[in-house]
């Protein structure tokens, strides 16, 4: 399904729009965090993959690479501290 119409088929498109920027950006930033351990956990729990897919692993590790500098940036952006996400003082 290309890109545009999985888009369109969302019914979250409407309330998602509604959104508050600060909100919106809030919960698109802790899902992508949230999607960068869940991956992260299962190369965890499979290191011996490094050995039968390298490459596909370098452009898997690159592209969590840049989605914990976005979430890292975008958690800045939003003014939210480590001690709110994490929970720590």
């Amino acid at each position: 399904m290309p890109e545009e119409e999985l888009v369109k088929a969302s019914g979250q498109r409407a309330e998602l729009e509604n959104l508050p920027d600060g909100e919106l950006l809030s919960r698109a930033v802790r899902e992508l965090a949230v999607n960068v351990i869940v991956v992260s956990n299962a190369f965890l729990r499979q290191p011996e993959a490094i050995i039968y897919k390298p490459g596909e692993l370098a452009v898997l590790f690159r592209a969590l690479t840049a989605c914990a500098q976005a979430v890292s940036a975008a958690f800045a952006q939003a003014g939210i501290g480590s001690e709110q996400s994490t929970g720590c003082a």
